[in-house]
């Protein structure tokens, strides 16, 4: 009785050590380094990756995809941040003070009218652009 078990035992062992390891190799690429002028608390990115938000005592940094593109300031105490879904919002948190703290975003885009027809002069201070399809 005992033989049988112990060739059975004996089996797994020898299909363990015969067997290799199936370990996933990982390759990684350093894509892009962010500078900061203040240490970094926290960092988050929006859903489509077109916006990376750094949080840092009283700012949060916002970064496009090639640089900075622009500072927000925050009350101090925030140590964390994430960012909803859809990209227009952000989250402060706040550990030490107990508060979440929402900021909603509304990024401005900057359309090439150059060779366009227009009316009014040039160097207006406002645009306003129409998009119509005229099927």
């Amino acid at each position: 009785m005992r033989k049988p078990i112990i060739a059975i035992i004996m089996a797994v062992m020898v299909m363990m050590w015969a067997i290799p390891n199936s370990q996933a190799k990982v390759y990684q690429t350093v894509n892009k380094t962010y500078e900061t002028n203040t240490p970094p608390l926290d960092v988050t990115t929006s859903e489509d990756g077109h916006h990376t938000f750094v949080l840092t005592k009283g700012k949060v940094l916002v970064y496009g995809q090639n640089s900075l593109e622009d500072e927000i300031p925050v009350a101090p105490g925030f140590d964390r941040i994430s960012a909803a879904i859809n990209g227009d919002k952000i989250f402060l948190i706040s550990s030490t003070g107990k508060k979440v703290q929402e900021l909603l975003l509304d990024f401005v885009k900057h359309i090439d009218i150059s060779g366009n027809p227009f009316l009014g002069p040039e160097d207006a201070k406002v645009t306003i652009v129409a998009f119509s399809d005229f099927q």
